[in-house]
């Protein structure tokens, strides 16, 4: 995750969870983030990066 979106957001958060699926635009011949993303966990869509569900799991959880 790019550092100006960590900065914004929480430890527990979608931005941080294994579910959490970025979205990003294209913009001056770059993939810039944009601010939402969708859940995998959930099949949500137009989810932001600093939300929070039941089904949070950590990345660092994960690979554990």
């Amino acid at each position: 995750m790019y550092n100006f979106i960590q900065g914004m957001v929480e430890k527990e958060s979608c931005a941080n969870c294994v579910y959490y699926m970025q979205h990003y635009i294209y913009t001056c011949g770059h993939y810039r983030p944009c601010f939402a993303g969708h859940c995998g966990f959930k099949r949500l869509k137009n989810v932001k990066p600093s939300g929070l569900c039941e089904g949070f799991t950590g990345k660092e959880e994960k690979i554990k």
